[in-house]
């Protein structure tokens, strides 16, 4: 067995998972104190708890790997609430929507969202619409600590699809958050920025400056992408530049651009990152494609704050975009690793659902997202992260990039993933890459769940990761864990002794030496130290390096009053701040802050224990008193041999005790030497046994432990018998089931839990005689003595007898042994082997039986007859039975027999039992003769009428009759004497009777055939459906199979079959052809007539026209499915619609037929009168020759109040006329008018204008 320290193992596992995280802060993601705001969403905020279509929510979701005490707050107090974050899981956190900026392009008075904790805790935000699919974005938060005072805005081009769906406009924004109160921000946006009110814009390329206050946020709105704006804190007046939080997004933007041209499938979301600052950024980034899309094109942005940096290691670039833009832009499909001669920020865009095929037919399920990335200078060794699963998130993945050394180590929720690949970058194999499926939290569906979606990660060596999920229209996106320490400016410990760096946790009792390091010189710092001591060091000197294509300056720390490069820090935590004036960047000062963790060297502990010889004892530390890194270990195991490795396993080869001690050097420069502990070797005990004899089979052998055990006593015993079984005992029996040579084993253990070798013995184990008793069942008591032998196959040896009535060797005697049964045993024991036989029987004495009493019952000729004895002797018994018709046969108490022919029989029976035998006194049975089944019946005339049977049978022994079976030849049957049957159908049927008398003896069946004559057959040829207005139809009825006569009744038809559809009316009519055979019988046959309705029309009075006028030709029509037809169809503007245009040019009579669905047609007339303009001549000759005397006007005559005015050139009126009975002859009150022109004035009354001309008198 092996041992293992489990409770030294179990605490220093916890101290190892912890021990890298003091209480201080650090410069990762994990922190006490954050700051973010309810930035800009396409929908309103909705209610807390609630998903009220087209609202907005956001949540902050909180994980650690202690347990935690959180508050969130929104600054102006509208919310502030405690929450307890359990370790290793997500506490799910909802921002009240006071909080919201929705719409406003300005300073917010204190709307931030602040998360203040206990502990160190992760922390991530979260924005999701709710609709049928999610508008989500989400970022991971960073604790205040490790923000900065100047960034870079990156968001994307702002394309929404929002105006499609009716949501009102979305905007590029950025938001800032103060942390402290006066702090000013100098703006630079790269587009128009809207201003309060959203009527004014602030300028792209022009600085504008804002005042915040602790908590205060701003939001600015745009219409275009605001990627590259410069956002920083400024000190006015020479003050100190204060921390502050941006973020920047979209409220809704598709991404599709460089990918493809798609527009049509360019779905948007919602974008919510946090800003880095730009002191955290680097210069080398390892890249990985979004898994889990269509296609692993993803778009990237490169941004800059110097537009003279180098950029390689990424698809060619216009390197003006740097100068203009602020940022490159490209497409990748491949793992990459970019590299810059100067910091950088480098974005990660997955693409529109659908964007890359343009099709939405392809199975394609995402939308877009936006990613920062990571440099690989702030990598983390370890971090929780979640992965959300809101709104609708159906897959999560992590994206990892490691240095390739240390892929080994990589661990996923404490433990290697064994289904994970690794893959070295192509062109820079120094780093791997993997694309991992992790499971994400609930869905906003789904249940709640505080462990679902909660992840660690960890490897030796510091990666970089990123967490992101993809669903139906749906996606999230951040990093998993980020260092942001800044790159050119830091605080730190020196140790002399090793002339390192120092860690976060130092050793008391040690001195060290603070240094400094600045991207620009200063003439002085002040050392601030927590103890209340500060200390100003003028002109201090500095050494200068290139780090990141910068000169940076490192100080050290010197204390000229005390002479002294070295402070001492007593055990605790302690913050250090270097104060120096930073002229560079327009703030007063700048602070630089230290904590530290110092802690007294903590004695080692280890646990012992005893420990068997040759056994494997595990050492592993115990936990120190505090958190302390441990740098090397030394183990001396007290047998001059010793070991270095953390956990080790060591085997001492004597019994004894040792003196095993733990030396522990720690990364902090500390070391210290555990008590001595001894550890005991305990010697093996020895087994030995014997056992007992004879060894044969099926016998118990007892076995005796013999074994011994020096310093200890034997505590357990394991025997193994070779026979599959095994006992514990210390001296166990056991029998063995069959010869045979069995090895038997036995394994002792004493009290130290030490195990000895295993001892073996053969044993022999004989076999038992294999011996069959010839044993008589039962014997008469007065039969003679019996002699019972046993069949001993071939064995020899010794046997005996005993019992009741029997000789030692076998002589039963049952008239000694009595009436009963007797108990016999018998042994045999071998001469060879001496292994005995034993077996016990018993012989039954039975008394002599009785005579036989017979009862029978069943008296019918063919049928069968039962006997049964009343008095049985048993079932041992065996009867003979002689039934006196020749038949004698063995049976038992109970005997079926079947007579042949009726009669007399004498029946006799006699008992033979255990050698006893009797006889019964003769049975007389008579055996009846059967009854003669017979009958008659009435023949009906009409098919479906009853048939009436009447029962003709007899019985020969004038028994009297009392059952009767029919059977009708149409699988029924009754029971009934005469009974009376109907058949359903026409045909022969064999009709069947059995009948039983008073002796329970039945007839012979017999059958008579009965012919049922079929009706006759009736045809009625359907007729067609009618309209209301057909003529009179004639229905025809035809009948086979028969003579008779046939009427028809119904609505609208004749006896003879003539059928009226307008007598009938609209609607289904039922119809009935009654049928009469001259034999009587009446047939019916029913069937349907449709008559359709015609269409009604009602039409308008005839019109009179103008020539060249148009009407509506006026019409109304009722019924189902109308459609119009009217004739002629010329100077009609369609023949096809109820009312159409007229517009004909001579008097015409129009039909109009209108036909329903049911194809019934109805017609109507309707007349319209065409007056034709009249014919105006310009000249006659009045002179009285009979010729052209009169001014005849053509047609004049249907205008019978037109008014006719004729005037001389001068106007003067010399004819007037109310209508035109009478030409004008050319006279003017009864005198000629000389020849000349004449004008006239004709107005026909019809609404139109008047006619006016000239005419000329010509003599």
């Amino acid at each position: 067995m092996r041992f293992i320290l489990r409770y030294a193992c179990l605490l220093f596992l916890v101290w190892l998972l912890t021990a890298y995280k003091a209480n201080a802060q650090t410069s990762t993601n994990m922190g006490k104190e954050f700051y973010t705001a309810y930035a800009e969403h396409i929908y309103p905020a909705g209610p807390v708890g609630s998903n009220i279509t087209n609202t907005s929510s956001m949540f902050l979701y909180v994980t650690s790997d202690r347990n935690a005490s959180v508050k969130v707050e929104v600054m102006d107090g509208s919310f502030n609430q405690q929450f307890t974050v359990t370790a290793n899981q997500v506490t799910t956190i909802q921002v009240i929507p006071s909080a919201s900026l929705k719409g406003l392009s300005k300073v917010a008075a204190k709307k931030a969202v602040h998360i203040t904790s206990t502990e160190n805790v992760s922390v991530f935000a979260q924005i999701y619409g709710a609709t049928t699919v999610g508008v989500s974005g989400a970022t991971m938060l960073l604790p205040v600590n490790v923000l900065g005072t100047e960034y870079r805005s990156v968001n994307f081009t702002q394309t929404s699809n929002a105006a499609a769906f009716s949501e009102g406009k979305a905007y590029n924004f950025l938001n800032v958050v103060a942390t402290e109160d006066n702090t000013t921000i100098e703006i630079t946006p790269k587009a128009n920025v809207y201003n309060d009110g959203l009527l004014t814009v602030r300028p792209a390329g022009t600085p504008f400056t804002i005042t915040l206050n602790k908590g205060d946020v701003y939001q600015g709105l745009s219409d275009d992408d605001l990627t590259g704006s410069r956002v920083r804190s400024v000190g006015a007046n020479s003050a100190i530049c204060n921390q502050i939080a941006v973020f920047s997004g979209s409220s809704k933007t598709a991404i599709y651009g460089r990918v493809s041209n798609c527009t049509i499938f360019s779905t948007s979301d919602n974008l919510f990152q946090q800003a880095y600052p730009v002191t955290s950024w680097g210069t080398q980034f390892a890249t990985v494609p979004l898994a889990g899309r269509e296609t692993q094109k993803d778009i990237y942005r490169v941004i800059v704050s110097d537009p003279a940096t180098t950029i390689t290691g990424v698809p060619a670039f216009n390197a003006a975009d740097l100068e203009t833009k602020g940022y490159i832009e490209f497409v990748s499909d491949q793992p990459m690793v970019i590299n810059a001669d100067k910091p950088v920020q480098v974005a990660q865009y997955a693409i529109s659902q659908f964007a890359a095929s343009c099709s939405n037919t392809n199975g394609d399920t995402g939308d877009p997202e936006m990613i920062y990335l990571n440099p690989v200078e702030q990598g983390v060794t370890s971090s929780s992260f979640y992965a959300a699963g809101k709104w609708a998130v159906a897959n999560s993945f992590l994206n990892v990039t490691i240095p390739t050394d240390a892929v080994a180590s990589f661990k996923l929720d404490g433990v290697r993933p064994a289904s994970v690949t690794f893959a070295p970058i192509p062109g820079n194999s120094s780093f791997s890459y993997a694309q991992i499926r992790v499971s994400n939290g609930p869905q906003v569906t789904q249940n709640p769940s505080a462990t679902l979606g909660v992840h660690s990660i960890s490897a030796d060596k510091p990666f970089n990761a990123t967490v992101y999920g993809f669903g139906n229209f749906e996606s999230y996106g951040y990093s998993a864990g980020a260092s942001f320490k800044k790159l050119n400016e830091a605080l730190s410990l020196r140790d002399p002794a090793t002339n390192a760096t120092a860690q976060s946790t130092i050793c008391s009792g040690k001195g060290y030496t603070p240094q400094l390091t600045l991207p620009f010189q200063v003439a002085q710092i002040t050392w601030k130290f927590d103890d209340g001591t500060n200390y100003v060091q003028n002109n201090p000197t500095a050494t200068s390096t290139r780090n990141y294509n910068q000169t940076v300056y490192t100080y050290s720390y010197f204390n000229s009053t005390q002479n002294t490069n070295l402070i001492h820090l007593t055990a605790g935590s302690h913050k250090i701040i270097a104060t120096v004036a930073n002229a560079s960047v327009g703030c007063g000062t700048d602070d630089n802050e230290l904590s530290v963790t110092v802690t007294d060297a903590p004695v080692p502990l280890f646990a012992t224990t005893s420990a068997c010889i040759g056994q494997a004892i595990t050492f592993t530390p115990g936990t120190p008193t505090n958190n302390n890194n441990v740098a090397s270990v030394l183990w001396n195991f007290g047998d001059n041999s010793t070991a270095t490795t953390f956990n080790v396993n060591h085997i001492y080869t004597a019994a004894g005790s040792y003196n095993a001690t733990l030396t522990i050097n720690y990364t902090s420069g500390c070391s210290a030497t555990s008590a001595v502990q001894i550890v005991r070797i305990i010697d093996k005990p020895v087994a030995a046994f014997n056992y007992s004899s004879p060894d044969c089979a099926a016998t118990a052998i007892s076995f005796k432990d013999n074994s011994t055990a020096t310093g200890s006593a034997v505590s357990t015993w394991a025997w193994d018998f070779g026979d599959n079984t095994a006992s514990t005992s210390q001296n166990p029996t056991h029998t063995y089931p069959s010869a045979g040579n069995y090895k038997v084993s036995l394994t002792v253990t004493n009290n130290n839990g030490c195990a000895g070798d295993v001892i073996t013995q053969i044993i022999v184990v004989n076999p038992v005689p294999t011996i069959i008793i010839n044993q008589p069942a039962s014997v008469c008591v007065n039969a003679s003595p019996i002699t019972i032998t046993a069949n001993k196959n071939g064995a020899t040896g010794t046997e005996i007898f005993t019992g009741d009535g029997i000789t030692p060797e076998g002589l039963f005697d049952p008239a000694i042994a009595g009436i009963g049964t007797h108990a016999i045993s018998y042994n045999f024991t071998s001469a060879q082997t001496a292994c005995t036989f034993s077996q016990s029987f018993s012989v039954s004495v039975t008394p002599a039986p009785d005579a036989p009493a017979v009862k029978y019952n069943g008296t019918c000729a063919d049928g069968t007859t039962t006997f049964n004895v009343t008095n049985a002797a048993g079932d041992a018994s065996i009867y003979n039975w002689d039934f006196g018709d020749g038949n004698v046969v063995n049976g038992g108490a109970t005997m079926n027999h079947q007579f042949a022919a009726p009669g007399d029989y004498k029946v006799l029976v006699s008992l033979v039992t255990n050698n006893c035998g009797n006889v019964s006194a003769p049975v007389a049975v008579h055996i009846n003769k059967k009854p003669v089944a017979n009958f008659t019946y009435v023949q009906t005339t009409c098919s479906g009428e009853s048939v009436a049977f009447k029962d003709a049978s007899n019985d020969p022994e004038n028994a009297a009759i009392t059952s009767w079976l029919w059977s009708f030849g149409d699988g029924t049957t009754s029971t009934q004497q005469n009974p009376l049957h109907s058949f359903a159908a026409p045909g022969t049927y064999s009709v069947t009777l059995r009948v039983a008398n008073s002796n329970g003896c039945q007839s012979v069946t017999t059958t008579q055939a009965v012919i049922i004559t079929p009706p006759p057959i009736i045809s009625i040829a359907q007729p067609a459906p009618q309209c209301e207005g057909d003529a009179t139809m004639k229905v025809l009825a035809t009948v086979t199979g028969a003579t008779g006569k046939g009427v028809f009744m119904g609505d609208g038809i004749s006896k003879a079959g003539d059928f009226n559809a307008h007598n009938a009316g609209p609607g289904i009519h039922v119809m009935t052809y009654t049928f009469t055979t001259t034999a009587g019988c009446t047939y019916t046959r029913n069937f349907n007539i449709i008559v359709y309705p015609e269409p009604i029309i009602t039409i308008g009075n005839d019109v009179t026209l103008l020539e060249g006028d148009s009407t509506f030709l006026q019409a109304t029509a009722n019924g189902d499915g109308l459609k119009y037809k009217w004739y002629p169809a010329s100077g009609l503007s369609r023949d096809d619609v109820l009312n159409p245009v007229a517009t004909p040019l001579n008097d015409t009579k129009y039909t109009l037929t209108v036909t329903s669905a049911s194809g019934c047609t109805n017609f109507a007339n309707i007349s319209v009168r065409v007056l034709n303009s009249t014919k105006i001549v310009n000249a006659f000759s009045p002179n009285g020759d009979g010729i052209n005397d009169l001014w005849n006007i053509a047609l004049l005559s249907n205008y019978p109040q037109a008014l006719v005015n004729i005037y001389t050139r001068n106007g003067e009126k010399v004819f007037s006329s109310v209508g035109y009975s009478v030409p004008w002859d050319g006279k003017y009150n009864g005198s000629d008018l000389p020849a000349g022109v004449y004008y006239y004035i004709v107005n026909l009354k019809n609404g139109k204008k008047p006619i006016a001309g000239n005419v000329t008198i010509v003599r």
